[in-house]
């Protein structure tokens, strides 16, 4: 008779749990390919990506259940072979999906187990990934300090093993992220570099990528004229590759420098059709970004009122998503829109919840921008002190990354400041004694 220790399982039922777990297994391999189809549909050229988004929101419920099941699984047996092949692999095959389609930090737990797990697995390049994965989580939130971290992790990874597809993919990355520390100039010394590589390997869809992140970096320093020049030689190569998404971000870029450019009703134009395209894909950061360039754009035409429920809107989108930076960003913007469409006291509160963002998310750009709204305030309602000393701190922010715009309004508004002080003590100096 066979002998049990008290607490063991009985055989059948050890053959019963063994044979869930290699049916639990069978499910999660599939959906695992079923995200690997998507995510090759994602890639190709013309039509795949939407047919990659239909196939991926059809299976979404299944494939974060055996996502999940996975990372579980890793966590419970990090040594069973198969679980780490399908923890490290759920997060990199579909990136493209899941970064269009899942609230960030649910990105950041996916990729997590990754890196643990292609490290288990002595797999470099897909640890690379994977981190840079994690470097994009950061930035959709907002804290680019964090994305650097693992972007130069990637990079670093790309270069020891002479993947120069990925290394074009990291300095474009590390790019975006210098452009919200407010580093520009550096920002696009990345994205020359991946510029470069992408025209070397015949990469079209990294190469229109990287032209229209460089385009942003000109515009950033206030050459809008060399920006929409970049911009529409981008353009040709998203539609040839089917890149909707990019297509959408650049319509969105035409606009912003159409406005920088004073031509509010074709950037209206441009803005309009981006958030189309953001709506058409269903990607709720493209559409936080063409609302809120749409909400700029109408309100520097004047039409203050008529932007704030669009300010409103991608500011609850920018909530829900927890990217404070963004909202950060866009409360300023609205500030400005209730200011001069004459609520000031709406303008400050706006200024104020987003200068504190701005400050945690360490986007010195839009502090100053804020900074220079708020002493535009204080200096309209009296407060020339506390006003010249935020037109002081904006200009030296705006020196310090670069940002000419700003920091010429800047300069003019302590100008201002300064002036009308001095005007006063001379007034004050020749008035006839009383």
């Amino acid at each position: 008779m066979t002998e049990f220790n008290y607490g063991d399982p009985h055989p059948l039922l050890i053959d019963r749990r063994e044979r869930k777990r290699r049916t639990d297994e069978r499910a999660a391999l599939h959906y695992l390919n079923v995200l690997t189809r998507a995510g090759d549909l994602y890639r190709r050229d013309g039509a795949g990506e939407t047919d990659a988004r239909t196939l991926f929101d059809l299976e979404a419920a299944n494939v974060r259940r055996w996502q999940q099941w996975s990372a579980d699984r890793f966590c419970a047996a990090p040594d069973d072979p198969t679980t780490r092949t399908l923890a490290a692999h759920y997060p990199t095959v579909g990136s493209e999906l899941y970064q269009v389609r899942l609230p960030p930090r649910e990105w950041i737990r996916w990729s997590e187990v990754a890196v643990r797990a292609f490290r288990a697995l002595k797999n470099r390049s897909g640890e690379g990934a994977a981190l840079g994965n994690l470097g994009n989580a950061w930035t959709a939130l907002g804290n680019a300090t964090r994305a650097v971290e693992y972007h130069e992790q990637a990079l670093a990874v790309a270069r020891e093993l002479g993947d120069r597809s990925s290394e074009g993919l990291w300095l474009n990355n590390l790019g975006a992220s210098a452009m919200h520390l407010g580093r520009v100039q550096n920002a696009i010394r990345y994205y020359e570099q991946s510029f470069r590589i992408c025209r070397e390997s015949g990469n079209a869809r990294g190469e229109a990528v990287a032209l229209n992140n460089v385009g942003n970096g000109y515009a950033a320093l206030g050459e809008s004229e060399k920006a929409v020049t970049l911009y529409d030689r981008a353009l040709p190569l998203t539609r040839q590759t089917g890149q909707r998404a990019v297509e959408g971000q650049l319509l969105g870029n035409l606009g912003n420098a159409w406005r920088a450019l004073g031509d509010y009703d074709k950037a209206a134009d441009f803005q309009e059709r981006s958030l189309k395209v953001a709506r058409d894909t269903g990607d709720a950061l493209a559409v936080l970004r063409a609302l809120g360039n749409l909400a700029n754009t109408l309100a520097s035409r004047g039409d203050h009122l008529r932007s704030i429920p669009y300010y409103e809107e991608a500011v609850a989108i920018a909530r829900a998503i927890e990217s404070h930076r963004a909202e950060g960003q866009l409360l300023s913007n609205m500030g400005n829109a209730l200011q001069y469409g004459g609520n000031a006291a709406g303008g400050m509160d706006c200024y104020q919840r987003g200068l504190t963002l701005a400050r945690e998310s360490g986007d010195k750009r839009f502090e100053a921008a804020t900074l220079t709204n708020i002493a535009g305030l204080l200096y309209a309602s009296g407060e020339r002190v506390r006003a010249a000393d935020h037109y002081a701190l904006a200009l030296s922010l705006a020196r310090q990354t670069g940002d000419r715009r700003i920091e010429a309004a800047a300069s003019e508004g302590l100008s201002a400041v300064t002036n009308a002080a001095r005007q006063e003590t001379s007034d004050t100096a020749t008035a006839p004694p009383g």
